[in-house]
């Protein structure tokens, strides 16, 4: 492209359906891009706070200052020192939601407008490649995806920042887009005066030829026109969306095998603890295959195969070099038998909440009854939330010798009735993978590879439920263990 011509490219819009809330875009795997995007989810971040960021004048530049990073982001602290965390807020709109989407998404009352933020100081992401930045993607830790995708900040009438939401990577999520629709080079100079344009941050989306992306506020006008009435995203190929021929697709092949490698040692590590032992791996397999496959004999001779310093736990060294074992047809064609001998089959599943929930139940508490508390992200009646502490410490007073209380990890009614309840009471925090609570009371305890398996171990867990408040996905909750 000649120096100085600006770029076209494609554009998605957010379809009606999904925009009770602004939401962003992007497949988990990133496979059907440019023809699709989405579904994506967004979650509240954890360590970076509303009240962590420092806005300019404006409205439209922010800092974020954070007192004490959590566990997730001192693995990243270097960079994030660099020169701190600078981003923007772009476009503030107001916010349209039903009190019904309201509650479900988490939405504080008093929210009033909402823009999309980005991090604009470049030394963050500059410290790490596309790969280990789809890595890092890939953990579907809000704060990092906020850092490195972006996400969106909610306002009160007076302009206070009350609430980050970040995207994250969901196969299930409700972030859902319509198809490609062309975007003109002629649109794309302001964008780019403004300062708007980062590069994206999936690899299927390079493979593809975008180089620079960016959110579309609701209603926007372009070249006289209206596009993206609910929001939207672009992305800009300056040299043309690509088509992968063969000997692309070769250079593409160990980055792409890589990421299998990583995906199949997590479906293999059932808690997430970072090793496989015996029992996950007879319990992937012989759900999968069948025990007639994989009988205990079979399992126990390939976990001793791959167990090379006989410690009991498959480390993820090991479970690459049994991968990568030489063979007579030639190591690529050895790595692509040993990868199907333990994948999980196409349209089974291995995972049961029932059997999560008497896994994880191990280490709760003997003994005690299992209160979870369930309830919205936020307060819609100014009374509920004096009514969940005192609820939480009528607790503490009655019952902190004979109940362990159960949290999802939720800001909230999830988070205030924790805080309440303080140390005298025994709590757990139910999270994702991924994902921390923050609460600074109880333990936080992993339930799932996502929202949705969260939500189903926690519907088999407890004995009692306590509902305050809260939307059809709290409702969902409850459903759920009132069915069992």
């Amino acid at each position: 492209m000649p120096q100085g011509q600006e770029s076209g490219g494609l554009y998605f819009e957010l379809v009606a359906a999904a925009a009770a809330h602004p939401q962003a875009s992007g497949d988990v795997t990133g496979e059907n891009f440019p023809h699709s995007l989405g579904p994506w989810s967004l979650e509240p971040t954890i360590g970076i706070r509303p009240e962590h960021l420092e806005f300019d004048e404006g409205g439209d530049t922010w800092r974020a200052k954070i007192p004490k990073l959590t566990k997730e982001l001192q693995q990243h602290e270097a960079a994030i020192l660099k020169d701190g965390l600078e981003g923007s807020s772009i476009k503030r709109v107001s916010l349209s939601l039903t009190p019904e989407e309201v509650a479900e998404l988490g939405v504080p009352a008093e929210v009033t407008h909402y823009s999309w933020g980005v991090l604009s100081s470049k030394s963050f992401r500059d410290s790490f490649s596309h790969d280990e930045l789809h890595d890092i993607v890939a953990m579907n830790q809000p704060d990092l995806c906020f850092l490195i995708l972006g996400g969106y900040l909610y306002f009160d009438k007076e302009g206070r920042c009350v609430m980050i939401n970040a995207v994250v990577p969901s196969g299930s999520g409700m972030l859902t887009f319509g198809p490609p629709k062309e975007w003109p080079a002629a649109w794309t100079a302001p964008l780019r005066a403004s300062g708007r344009l980062t590069a994206p941050m999936r690899q299927q989306m390079l493979k593809a030829g975008a180089r620079e992306m960016c959110w579309i506020s609701p209603g926007e006008v372009f070249g006289g026109t209206a596009v993206c009435p609910h929001g939207g995203f672009l992305y800009l190929f300056p040299d043309g969306v690509q088509k992968v021929d063969e000997s692309q697709e070769e250079l593409q092949r160990p980055l792409e095998l890589k990421h299998q490698v990583v995906e199949l040692f997590t479906q293999l590590d059932q808690n997430r603890n970072g090793r496989i032992d015996r029992r996950e791996l007879r319990r992937v397999l012989q759900t999968c295959g069948g025990k007639a496959e994989w009988s205990d004999d079979k399992v126990d001779k390939l976990f001793n195969a791959m167990d090379k310093n006989s410690d009991g736990n498959i480390q993820y060294a090991e479970f690459v070099d049994w991968l990568f074992l030489p063979s007579k047809a030639g190591n690529a064609g050895n790595i692509e038998n040993n990868m199907k001998r333990v994948s999980v089959a196409e349209g089974k599943h291995v995972f049961d909440p029932a059997i999560q929930a008497a896994t994880l139940s191990k280490l709760l508490p003997a003994g005690k009854s299992r209160l979870c508390i369930l309830g919205g992200r936020g307060f819609q009646h100014p009374l509920s939330k004096q009514l969940v502490q005192e609820v939480a410490a009528l607790c503490a007073e009655k019952l902190r010798d004979s109940v362990v209380v159960l949290t999802g990890g939720l800001p909230g009614v999830q988070e205030t009735f924790a805080e309440a309840l303080g140390p005298e009471v025994e709590s757990r925090h139910l999270l994702p993978c991924g994902q921390v609570s923050g609460f600074g009371v109880g333990q936080d305890l992993l339930a799932g590879d996502c929202m949705e398996q969260r939500m189903a171990i926690y519907g088999h867990i407890g004995d009692v439920y306590l509902t305050v408040e809260g939307g059809p996905g709290v409702a969902k909750e409850a459903t759920l263990a009132y069915a069992r």
